[in-house]
C-alpha cells in the first residue's frame, strides 16, 4: 500500500504509535454506573470524576472507559489524542462534552 501510494505521487502513510493508558479505576460496577443519575461535562475536567458512558475509539471498537470507571489524566490525555487524529470516538459527545455520573458531594 506505502508503494502505491508512493506511485500514485501521494507522500507516505503517516503511522502513529499506540500507546493504550492503564485500565482505570473501577469506583462503581458497571450496573452501578449505567444507571445513576448523570450529567455532561467537558472532557478536559473529567479527571477524577466517573463516567456515565463508554467512550471507544472505532475501529477498533474496545471501550477505553466504561460507566462505573473513573478518569484518570491519562484517559483523559489517549482520548485528546485520538480526536486530535480525527479517530472516531463513539461517545464522545459533540464539543469534547461527555457524560459522567452527577457529582452529588
Amino acid at each position: 500500500l506505502v508503494e502505491r501510494r508512493s506511485h500514485l505521487g501521494g507522500g507516505r502513510l503517516r503511522r502513529h504509535t499506540l500507546d493504550f493508558p492503564e485500565l482505570p479505576p473501577i469506583a462503581l460496577t458497571l450496573r452501578e454506573g449505567f444507571f445513576m443519575e448523570k450529567e455532561v461535562i467537558s472532557l478536559q475536567d473529567a479527571a477524577g470524576r466517573v463516567s456515565g458512558a463508554f467512550l471507544t475509539p472505532y475501529p477498533p471498537g474496545v471501550p477505553v472507559i466504561a460507566p462505573g470507571e473513573q478518569f484518570t489524566s491519562d484517559i483523559i490525555q489517549h482520548l485528546l489524542w485520538c480526536i486530535k487524529i480525527n479517530w472516531p470516538v463513539r461517545g464522545l459527545l459533540p464539543e469534547q462534552k461527555i457524560v459522567v455520573l452527577k457529582d452529588n458531594g
